[in-house]
């Protein structure tokens, strides 16, 4: 953003609109006197009203059950400032560390039609309100709210979703994470992608981690502290029944099943289905399909086999690579041709005398007609915080067929 710019943009703003909450400000790119603002004015008070109506919508839902948020920090007006104006993008901002936060919102669209425009007006206003709330316990002056960002980003598009449920506005952002593999949910080059995973953890402890979260806790140690007392369930964990793995990773590829807490058609209609590493087809005392791969922490792969018809039995091995920490962990599920998920069996450690770090599993109940694939879902349950530079695992998937 160019400071300066901004400052000298919102100078103009000579028009007010006032609602309980928040105050809005913004001029006309065509007054019926005096001088039009241009691109920092805006074409006709819709928009503004837009903005208004979703604004207290978010308002309304944050301060309500299940979020149950007190009201955010406000300046000396006692309502959340709101600046229209010609920006490349929303933003929520301070002028300076003792300031309560702002909102500022672009004064027009390039989208090709008012119906886009009014949309994604309505998700960036919600977006924007949430960082607002967010602020009361991560200000944005404090050096370690930065640890936070990903999980702040990723709590507004969910909230986007969660308040507009048919407004898909948000899937400008999903291409990637559609299509991009093995990297750690919790990179900043993803945040917003991990608004999946907040919706896997649902409103309820996405709020708790937020909420409840110690000073100096990052959104992961907070996760995992308080994920075993709201589920039953370990955050990321090779060994256990975790949030992760057993949970988030498995469910995000089954997109398209009804009892996938990320159910998303309309994704899968417009992307496709989220992308393996690789795929192959075996049949009965064929050589082994092998499979090789390497993950950065909180990642996982997907990797798909098709038994030819004969096929009874799978055995399934993953070997970490030489040097491994050994957290990475292996689920296999099959797919029917719907895409709904059947049976999971989690590859297991082999007795700890003769154990080489290998996991493995027998699959012996295969479909004999209405099978598609058997997927593989490979993650790794190493806790790391975001740094830009990661440790990554190998390892190596065999499958044979009997």
């Amino acid at each position: 953003m160019d400071r300066e710019k901004f400052v000298k943009s919102i100078r103009r703003l000579s028009i007010t609109l006032e609602s309980e909450h928040f105050i809005l400000r913004y001029g006309l790119r065509n007054p019926r006197e005096g001088k039009g603002l241009g691109p920092d004015g805006v074409a006709n008070s819709v928009l503004v009203r837009s903005y208004r109506n979703s604004l207290e919508t978010l308002y309304q839902t944050m301060t309500r059950p299940p979020w149950n948020r007190q009201a955010p920090e406000v300046g000396t007006y006692g309502k959340t400032i709101v600046y229209i104006c010609d920006i490349d993008y929303p933003f929520t901002g301070q002028f300076r560390a003792e300031d309560a936060p702002f909102i500022a919102l672009p004064s027009r669209s390039r989208e090709p039609t008012n119906e886009a425009a009014l949309r994604r007006a309505a998700a960036e206003a919600i977006h924007e309100a949430v960082h607002v709330f967010n602020y009361s316990k991560r200000p944005f002056a404090e050096a370690f709210s930065a640890k936070w960002q990903w999980f702040d980003e990723a709590l507004a598009i969910y909230l986007e979703s969660y308040v507009l449920p048919g407004n898909h506005d948000y899937f400008r952002y999903m291409a990637n994470w559609v299509d991009w593999l093995g990297i750690p949910m919790n990179d900043w080059a993803v945040e917003y992608q991990a608004c999946f995973f907040v919706q896997y953890l649902g409103p309820e402890l996405a709020n708790q981690v937020w909420m409840e979260s110690e000073e100096h806790e990052t959104p992961l140690q907070a996760l995992q502290r308080l994920a075993p007392a709201k589920r039953g369930l370990e955050f990321a964990h090779p060994d256990k029944q975790d949030l992760f793995a057993s949970g988030y990773s498995m469910d995000c590829y089954f997109l398209r099943d009804h009892a996938s807490v990320c159910f998303s058609p309309e994704l899968c209609s417009r992307f496709g289905d989220r992308a393996v590493v690789a795929s192959g087809s075996i049949s009965r005392d064929a050589p082994a399909l092998i499979f090789e791969g390497k993950l950065a922490h909180l990642a996982c792969n997907y990797f798909r086999v098709y038994p030819h018809r004969g096929v009874d039995r799978l055995r399934i091995v993953m070997r970490p690579g030489a040097g491994s920490q050994t957290k990475l962990k292996a689920e296999v599920a099959i797919a029917y041709p719907d895409f709904h998920r059947g049976k999971v069996t989690t590859l297991l450690a082999g007795p700890a005398a003769h154990s080489d770090g290998s996991r493995s599993a027998e699959i012996d109940d295969l479909p004999s007609h209405d099978l598609n694939h058997v997927v593989i879902v490979v993650t790794n349950c190493h806790l790391e915080d975001a740094t830009g530079t990661y440790l990554s695992e190998s390892f190596q998937i065999e499958v044979t067929a009997h």
